[in-house]
């Protein structure tokens, strides 16, 4: 008989984020900006374990690395016996320090939402715009970091939404991360239960997650 528990708890440690990105649903948020207390997190991470939740996912909407002790939250979850640990980032904020302190607390998985393979592409114009070269950087280095450690985790992954306006970079984006990341996917651009008008899609031209 199936289990009625699911295979993976998304875990928020912040909704707040350093970017504006155009397919993302935060502007149309209401709850207040905020960090989840490290003894929450604990709490929940506890419970999850007890109940036999085998991974956990530290993100929803926000930035996870903005946390502070986002570090500290992975080796918690890791050390209290959760399987996997994942999370996904927009890169932005993944410096050595935090690249190097994520690999030693043993997270399991990373994706990266870059979402386009030059700037001009990566947010418009009147929004926050991300240095997309300084992300590059930030990502090699954690794989340089994590060959160096010995290590085989954290797996990479690099992410890109289908849209009209990213649509002819995603072969540029795929010639440039597969040979160096562990996978590269391809999503679609979500309504989040018709909540955000979606009017910018594209057919995909990979399957999700694949390399």
């Amino acid at each position: 008989m199936p289990s009625a528990l699911p295979q993976v708890v998304a875990i928020e440690p912040t909704n707040d984020c350093n970017l504006r990105c155009v397919m993302c649903p935060r502007a149309k948020a209401r709850k207040p900006i905020g960090f989840m207390d490290f003894a929450l997190f604990a709490k929940v991470i506890d419970q999850l374990v007890a109940l036999g939740v085998g991974a956990v996912a530290l993100h929803l909407s926000g930035e996870p690395l903005l946390h502070p002790r986002i570090v500290e939250m992975v080796a918690y979850a890791r050390d209290a016996g959760v399987g996997h640990v994942q999370f996904a980032t927009n890169g932005t904020l993944l410096d050595a320090g935090v690249a190097a302190g994520l690999i030693a607390a043993g997270l399991d998985s990373l994706v990266v939402s870059m979402d386009a393979a030059s700037a001009w592409a990566y947010c418009p114009a009147d929004a926050e715009r991300a240095d997309v070269e300084a992300i590059d950087d930030n990502v090699r280095r954690l794989l340089s970091l994590r060959a160096n450690a010995g290590a085989d985790n954290p797996k990479v992954s690099m992410h890109i939404i289908a849209m009209s306006s990213t649509a002819d970079l995603v072969p540029a984006f795929l010639a440039r991360w597969r040979p160096v990341v562990d996978r590269v996917s391809e999503q679609p651009l979500l309504s989040w239960a018709g909540r955000v008008g979606v009017t910018d899609s594209v057919p995909l031209r990979l399957c999700g997650y694949c390399i």
